[in-house]
């Protein structure tokens, strides 16, 4: 092999480890400058700390155990809606709707469809400390949940 081929080559290889070292070194300059940017949670609250709060997911458990608190009888199932999930500015707080299954009390378990009764909860917590706030039940069928 001439030195001319090996001085083309070893001047390819140097060109192939430059360019991956300005690409990383360049991928980790932007990344460290966005960083409010990619510390941002994925429901689009912002990432600097002075502004801090629960994501609007957050709350879900939460609201979970006080569904569970507050209903007369036995919760069968409960599902959030997660496509009403929402954050509200004017009184910070995360809100979330669940669909519910109750079994009334002192009932037989006899089937989901012949002993429960369908109910919505729209459950409000505290952006700032996570707190359950308010939970409001719209009762579907004939069912005192209160």
């Amino acid at each position: 092999m001439s030195t001319n081929k090996k001085h083309l080559i070893y001047v390819y290889v140097a060109v192939f480890i430059v360019v991956i070292i300005v690409s990383s070194l360049t991928t980790v300059y932007i990344s460290q400058s966005n960083e409010s940017f990619f510390s941002g949670s994925k429901d689009g609250t912002e990432g600097n700390s002075s502004n801090t709060r629960f994501g609007k997911f957050d709350g879900h458990d939460a609201c979970v155990k006080e569904i569970h608190r507050i209903t007369d009888g036995t919760v069968i199932g409960l599902v959030s809606d997660d496509r009403t999930a929402k954050y509200e500015s004017y009184n910070n707080t995360n809100q979330i709707v669940f669909q519910g299954e109750i079994q009334p009390p002192k009932t037989s378990f006899l089937s989901e469809q012949r002993s429960t009764h369908h109910a919505s909860f729209k459950c409000s917590s505290s952006a700032k400390t996570n707190k359950v706030v308010n939970i409001n039940v719209e009762k579907v069928d004939n069912l005192n949940l209160n």
